[in-house]
């Protein structure tokens, strides 16, 4: 029986996240889970390393992999981890060329060629969703078969990269095995962000795939624009898992839009509630997605938070990013959901094109004007695989650091802007909204155990440096 053994590649807080890394999540790489499920039903021995939960760094994860001597390595990367992540496979290599180095995630997704032309010890690159070509491609590697055959791969010929057609997606989603949870080591140091503080141990689900919304700084390279999802019955197995086997007492789902069925959400909330399960989640909705019949449903069913993807307060930002929603369903949206007793996170950007001091100064007006309790703020980003990225130097200043590209730098400056100015106002806002004696007195309440009180000024600690910091 052969081994493959899949990793999240070796990462910093502070490279995932910039300064603020420490006050933000690590949730299991549900991802990896699904691979190895696939895998393990395949009849592969399997393993997962999750380096940047475990401190490991890449001569760490090296040495164990040399030690377990699989013959394949499957490593997953966004586009701020690919560096790592080519590094890792140059370590490999250097110790054993025998094993055979596997890429996929986001990042090769979105840009393949490219990739493999700057890693020379990735061996394959795995394209789309991964779950049914990592099998067929392992099948082809044990049988010496021909893997130009295989949809969703980019390998090598010599010096030339062949490219096959993209994989088809996995329409029923439910025909996939249970996440390979068993696999993950120290399950319970799984950690929300700082806004996301209530409960522990907590795990992180995706219950869909595919988004049909037009915004132009999302990267659909992987999932599509055609929405496939989990049926409410396989969403309450998978947590009735965790609950009974790794006491998972918080659920957050990271779905772009969890409620893009109505019937699907309030099914699923109708069948946890007969579960009786001592558990509570949250979940991410569009604004036009948001009904209050749904909210209550929710809410009755333990959602504690909702969080809501806004990005600016100027309508005219808000159009040319193609969010296809006004400011006035905004401020609906966000009554809705404080009539329905739900915890808010807003999410903001700052530094799209067309953005200057007038547009920042609507946004934060805006903010102010929503009676939410958290707020994430991120620079725009021209990601891979985005629409906006072919574009984006029409717009600004686009820096194409892959290593920055994580939403906590500012790699793109727009026109009429400097990046002192934009970093200027990310303190300033998040000062104006964190510094007020509401939003501190409303974390108390979650503050139930040694836990989550270090949770909280560990991260209340990274946010005044971020804020005080010259630089």
């Amino acid at each position: 029986m052969s081994k493959i053994i899949f990793v999240n590649p070796p990462l910093t807080s502070y490279q995932r996240y910039g300064v603020l890394g420490a006050a933000l999540e690590h949730l299991q790489p549900v991802n990896l889970c699904y691979l190895a499920a696939a895998t393990c039903r395949a009849g592969f021995e399997t393993e997962i390393i999750d380096s940047p939960l475990l401190g490991k760094s890449i001569e760490d994860v090296t040495l164990e992999i040399i030690t377990k001597s699989p013959e394949y390595v499957g490593i997953t990367a966004t586009t701020c981890a690919v560096f790592n992540a080519g590094m890792l496979a140059k370590s490999i290599k250097e110790r054993n060329p025998d094993i055979v180095t596997i890429l996929g995630g986001v990042h090769i997704s979105a840009l393949p060629e490219k990739t493999m032309s700057a890693f020379k010890d990735i061996d394959f690159g795995v394209i789309g969703e991964g779950e049914e070509t990592i099998v067929r491609l392992l099948y082809a590697c044990e049988n010496r078969d021909n893997v130009r055959n295989i949809r969703g791969i980019i390998t090598r010929d010599k010096e030339e990269l062949i490219l096959s057609g993209p994989s088809n997606p996995i329409d029923n989603l439910d025909s996939l095995s249970m996440p390979a949870w068993e696999l993950l080591d120290n399950f319970s140091n799984y950690s929300p962000n700082l806004p996301g503080l209530h409960r522990f141990p907590v795990a992180g689900l995706i219950t869909s795939r595919g988004c049909s919304k037009r915004c132009i700084f999302c990267d659909k390279s992987v999932f599509g624009s055609r929405i496939r999802s989990h049926s409410p019955k396989y969403i309450i197995e998978m947590i009735k898992r965790l609950y009974d086997s790794y006491h998972i007492r918080e659920v957050i789902f990271k779905d772009p839009d969890f409620a893009f069925s109505k019937d699907r959400v309030i099914k699923f909330c109708r069948m946890l509630k007969t579960e009786n399960l001592d558990i509570a989640w949250t979940c991410m909705m569009r604004a036009d997605s948001v009904d209050k019949e749904l909210l209550f449903e929710m809410k009755d069913a333990g959602c504690w938070q909702v969080g809501i993807g806004i990005e600016s307060g100027s309508q005219k930002i808000l159009d040319f990013l193609k969010k296809g929603i006004k400011l006035e369903k905004i401020k609906t949206c966000v009554n809705l959901l404080r009539e329905a007793g739900l915890n808010i996170m807003v999410y903001f950007m700052l530094g799209a094109p067309f953005e200057s001091e007038d547009t920042i100064n609507q946004t934060r007006r805006f903010i102010k004007e929503l009676r939410v309790e958290n707020l994430k703020l991120n620079f725009f980003t021209p990601y891979p695989g985005s629409s906006i990225y072919r574009d984006i130097r029409n717009f600004g200043d686009f820096t194409e650091d892959w290593s920055k590209i994580n939403g906590a730098s500012a790699v793109f400056i727009p026109l009429g802007l400097k990046k002192d100015k934009l970093q200027h106002f990310s303190k300033k806002i998040l000062r104006e909204f964190y510094f007020r004696p509401r939003i501190v007195i409303g974390y108390l309440p979650r503050l139930r155990n040694l836990r989550t009180i270090k949770r909280f000024f560990i991260g209340m600690l990274v946010l005044i440096k971020y804020i005080l910091k010259r630089k």
